[in-house]
């Protein structure tokens, strides 16, 4: 800008459970707002409460086997054949996710399009050449 300082970027804050732009603070400082409503803030607390008493991940082999024996059993029982027909799963999955990003409510939509991104790039990094 000419003769002054530059504008500082304003960021608009959004809800840290349903990502809407968070209503304005009120004046006079005290904590920054991090949730748009009573709502929002108590379903995050809830999916803290849930998150922290079954954590993801802490499945065991022999639990997620279990979990999902009837897919494990449907692939081939050659190990490369299994690993094509996984591979192709992953990327059946990514379409999924994508399409669903498109469909479902705004709150998961962002999480569905993040999800295919993630796995996209893992294939990339470990099974695309």
């Amino acid at each position: 800008m000419p003769g002054g300082r530059p504008r500082p970027t304003v960021m608009t804050a959004l809800c840290e459970y349903c990502l809407e732009k968070l209503p304005p603070q009120a004046p006079g400082g005290g904590r920054r707002r991090r949730f748009c409503s009573d709502r929002c803030r108590q379903m995050a607390r809830r999916r803290r409460l849930v998150e922290e008493q079954e954590p993801f991940g802490t499945m065991s082999n022999a639990e997620l086997e279990q979990a999902c024996r009837p897919e494990l059993s449907s692939l081939s029982k050659d190990p490369q054949e299994a690993l094509a027909e996984t591979l192709g799963l992953m990327l059946w999955a990514i379409g999924t996710f994508r399409k669903l990003g498109g469909q479902v409510n705004p709150r998961f939509a962002w999480r569905c399009k993040k999800m295919a991104a993630h796995i996209d790039a893992g294939l990339d990094e470990y099974f695309r050449p």
